[in-house]
């Protein structure tokens, strides 16, 4: 099972053929805190792959975390 988690709607290119209107950090973009725990219910829930999707997921400061 896959989940993809839309991290940020920041993003530094503006590619034409992208279907994501991706700009500015959005106001619905979890806390680091909710991320965790997400993420944690997502495991529970028996999903073995997560893709980090958005924006640039890198765009997010605390994506390593």
């Amino acid at each position: 099972m896959i989940v993809s988690w839309m991290t940020t709607n920041r993003c530094n290119l503006k590619c034409a053929h992208c279907y994501q209107d991706a700009d500015e950090c959005d106001n619905r973009e979890l806390s680091t805190e909710e991320a965790r725990a997400m993420i944690s219910d997502i495991a529970r829930a028996g999903f073995k792959i997560m893709i980090f999707s958005g924006g640039e997921p890198l765009m997010r400061d605390d994506i390593f975390d």
